[in-house]
């Protein structure tokens, strides 16, 4: 990459390894002493940092759930890579009651999860995100937003009556 002054712009390539390295250029003695010919002051390099600029997959779409007394199935269609492969995905859940998401599941391609563990009768919203895996294993996966949340209220499973009598005549 070429040198650019503050406030310049790069095109880069999705995908691509970049190495970068700062050194800053003190150049006041070129307006203190225009007619004087002198060199600007350079700093020390800084070490070489890698960068992989990436777009992350698109967010899953038409999640669906079916409520089970203690949990909840969760299903999803395919998200679409951008720059990587999808490699999977990731739940997440939170009650309604309070409190914030946390990670609830994760899956290296399937694209549907049941989740146990949860209170019957309370009222969760999820939401499932893709991630990819980049080319270079040092850079951590690329996560995509959020899919449209759901919510998910789990419920003991009501059985039919199976001993009881009818009175002849009602």
């Amino acid at each position: 990459i070429p040198s650019f002054a503050n406030g310049s712009t790069y095109s880069f390539v999705n995908g691509s390894i970049y190495w970068f390295r700062v050194e800053t250029i003190d150049n006041k003695y070129w307006v203190r002493y225009p007619d004087i010919p002198q060199l600007p002051h350079e700093s020390s390099p800084t070490g070489e940092v890698k960068a992989i600029p990436a777009l992350p997959p698109f967010a899953p779409a038409n999640v669906g759930l079916r409520d089970v007394s203690g949990g909840v199935t969760i299903w999803w269609d395919a998200a679409v890579a951008q720059t990587f492969p999808v490699a999977g995905y990731r739940v997440y859940l939170r009650n309604l009651s309070g409190g914030g998401f946390s990670l609830a599941a994760s899956t290296t391609g399937a694209t549907m999860v049941t989740l146990g563990g949860l209170a019957n009768n309370a009222a969760y919203e999820i939401y499932v995100t893709a991630y990819d895996i980049p080319s270079d294993a040092s850079i951590p996966p690329y996560e995509s937003s959020a899919s449209a949340p759901v919510t998910s209220r789990p419920a003991v499973a009501v059985g039919f009556p199976t001993n009881f009598a009818g009175v002849e005549g009602s």
